[in-house]
């Protein structure tokens, strides 16, 4: 598969995912688009799947004109992917890829920002589509196939759970920040509104960043995942801690 090609000096604006030890893309579909994907563990972790720093399960595809940048990547059946830069490829001839290049170093990361919950609830029901504008909630809920449409600002919130097929639209330049936890169900979509052509991938502000500092182990899960248009951060409480660096790791679970 065709990719970008080597990126001799990755910038932090370059990924939609980068953790601090790993990356577990899985439970497929799972598509992935808008930016590479990086993790900066080595040797032999420890890590969160298959002993590597970046583990690609069944079926999961990323866009291929991006690149997965790690010390080791681990492929599975039925995975399409763009070039790699790794040091060490586990499984090479399954599913499709682009080139294999050796490690380069990857950016620093960004520290977190302050988020600064509310104490009002927004709640989209199933089926239900509402506009909202930037402000700071205490827990945003959209149900079942519901949409909550963004206008351009930042929003912070405590909590944000997305029912099945439920869709963030950004209408502008958005940043969602959250404090504790994102939860999100089957088919969960996160980008740029139908028609928002001033938006994509490479521009200077950030669709959507969800930074937290919860004290969970994880902070993020999401299923069967479309991410468009910006770079999505996040923070385990544990990594915020004890950690110079804000960012642990990044699991897309079943």
């Amino acid at each position: 598969m065709a990719g970008t090609g080597i990126r001799a000096s990755p910038r932090t604006s370059d990924f939609i995912f980068e953790a601090t030890k790993s990356i577990w893309l899985h439970s497929a579909p799972l598509t992935v688009n808008g930016g590479d994907v990086g993790a900066r563990g080595t040797g032999s972790g420890p890590f969160l799947s298959g002993g590597v720093a970046i583990d690609i399960s069944s079926g999961a595809v990323v866009q291929t004109t991006h690149n997965m940048i790690a010390d080791s990547i681990r492929l599975n059946t039925g995975i399409n992917v763009g070039d790699l830069q790794t040091n060490r490829l586990v499984n090479p001839n399954a599913g499709q890829h682009g080139s294999v290049t050796p490690l380069v170093p990857l950016p620093a990361l960004p520290a977190p920002a302050a988020v600064t919950p509310g104490t009002t609830n927004l709640t989209v029901a199933g089926g239900k589509t509402v506009t909202a504008s930037p402000g700071q909630f205490l827990t945003v809920s959209l149900g079942t196939s519901a949409v909550l449409r963004l206008n351009a600002g930042t929003y912070q919130m405590r909590d944000l759970t997305v029912g099945t097929s439920g869709r963030i639209e950004a209408l502008g330049a958005v940043q969602i920040r959250i404090a504790n936890r994102l939860n999100a169900g089957t088919g969960f979509f996160i980008g740029p509104a139908t028609g928002t052509t001033t938006l994509d991938a490479n521009h200077a502000g950030r669709v959507i960043e969800a930074t937290g500092t919860t004290a969970a182990t994880s902070n993020l899960t999401l299923t069967n995942l479309t991410l468009r248009g910006g770079r999505l951060l996040t923070t385990s409480g544990q990594a915020a801690r004890s950690r110079s660096t804000p960012f642990e790791t990044i699991s897309l679970p079943t």
